[in-house]
């Protein structure tokens, strides 16, 4: 907040700190590290995988085996085992499902852009309605001022019997109603100050300052016509994408569900071995050929007792209880639905593009009459405040020139702000 009061803030800077800071953009931001995961462990299904056990068990208890004659003494045994497995075939289904997660990363990228481009929307709204509520202000202030001028001129013509005092009075009456709407204006634009404010995620300040409407009107692009902008705002629009990439997202579940009717291979291996030791005893065994003790320690043990095995499996699906066929064909209307959806999004985008386009140019050519109805308003006020001045005219006439000049520059205004914010809205 203190930086804030330390300059005035463009709408761009509005709109990129809120970017940086608004919560429904840092959720989507979260959201879509997790897509990005999901596409890293899909990533991962192309790799093998390795897996390591181990156990250790003990025989507590001397006894004697009554099948063998021999007896048997306390002992442990420690098995390990390194096994890994790797797909060959299964129908192109994890490359299909990488697909996919691309495309749902760049669903949440294009989700991401929707929240900034409403989120840009409200704050050039709230933005405008400072500009627009400043305006007002000096309006209402510029009002008060001619009539507070007046009230001292009349005091003063009606001390020296030159004026009645009903036209005193009249004057004064006009004053307070201008004070009226001074306040009036100051409290809205103080209002529109805060939910500006809020909606950056700043803490109020008063000293908040945003540019002025000579520096916005400043910074504006022309605009061809609707068609263009709607050619463009296809390619662009974030909603439109994201639909776009559903219809993509819902193609892949179509083959994700196809290759689950073909056959899945698999390779696999594992690696295993044992080590067997007597409780209170050393690890020697006697070898039969040579009649001699010799050691068989735990490496000795685990070296001679290893096993490799190798081996393909193969899963042929053969019937599943038409699970795999609902699913292709529930997939394939999804297809559909979100075909069609896009078909309507496209519509509606470009209708309400014809719509805001002629709403701009109405406003445009509005805001153009206003800024000349303005000008020769001003100029008639400037005539009837030198008739009035030289008590060519009565004080009737000289409110009702003021009211219409106040109107006018009120319209002006409203006029500008409406043309600001349809163009904002094209953008």
């Amino acid at each position: 907040t203190e930086a804030a009061s330390q300059k005035r803030w463009s709408l761009a800077e509005c709109i990129d700190y809120a970017k940086t800071n608004n919560v429904e953009i840092i959720k989507q931001q979260l959201e879509n590290q997790i897509y990005s995961e999901d596409l890293r462990i899909s990533k991962g299904q192309l790799l093998p995988n390795l897996n390591f056990s181990g156990a250790q068990s003990f025989s507590l208890g001397s006894s004697f085996n009554v099948s063998t004659g021999v007896g048997q003494l306390e002992s442990s045994f420690n098995s390990f085992n390194l096994s890994s497995s790797v797909n060959l075939y299964n129908g192109l289904r994890i490359n299909n499902n990488i697909k996919k997660n691309r495309l749902v990363v760049d669903r949440g990228l294009a989700e991401n852009r929707i929240i900034e481009m409403d989120l840009s929307l409200k704050i050039a709204s709230k933005y405008l309605q400072v500009l627009f509520g400043k305006e007002i202000v000096a309006v209402a202030k510029e009002q008060e001022d001619i009539s507070s001028n007046e009230v001292e001129k009349l005091r003063k013509l009606y001390l020296a019997n030159l004026k009645s005092s009903n036209e005193v009075l009249e004057m004064e009456s006009t004053l307070a109603l201008d004070y009226k709407e001074k306040i009036i204006a100051l409290n809205t634009l103080k209002k529109s100050y805060v939910e500006l404010q809020e909606i950056l995620g700043l803490n109020f300040d008063a000293t908040f300052e945003i540019e002025t409407m000579d520096e916005v009107m400043g910074d504006l692009t022309e605009f061809s016509n609707a068609q263009d902008i709607f050619n463009k705002a296809k390619e662009t629009n974030p909603r439109i994408q994201a639909i776009g990439i559903n219809v993509k997202i819902a193609q892949k579940d179509v083959q994700i569900f196809n290759s689950l009717l073909l056959p899945k291979v698999d390779l696999f291996y594992s690696y295993s071995t044992s080590y067997y030791h007597i409780l209170g005893r050393d690890d020697v065994v006697f070898n039969q050929e040579t009649q001699l003790v010799e050691n068989n320690g735990f490496f000795k043990q685990i070296n001679n007792n290893k096993t490799h095995f190798v081996g393909i499996s193969a899963t042929i699906p053969i019937f599943n209880r038409f699970s795999n066929v609902s699913d292709i064909k529930k997939g394939k209307y999804q297809v559909k639905i979100e075909q069609s959806e896009l078909v309507e999004q496209e519509k509606v985008l470009k209708n309400l593009i014809e719509v805001t386009y002629n709403d701009f140019i109405t406003a445009k050519e509005v805001f153009r009459s206003s800024q000349i109805a303005e000008k020769y308003q001003s100029e008639a006020f400037r005539i009837m405040q030198n008739k009035y001045n030289q008590r060519l005219s009565n004080v009737y006439e000289f409110l009702e020139s003021k009211s219409k000049y106040i109107y006018t520059k009120s319209e002006l205004i409203k006029s500008k702000y409406d043309y600001l914010f349809k163009h904002k809205m094209l953008e």
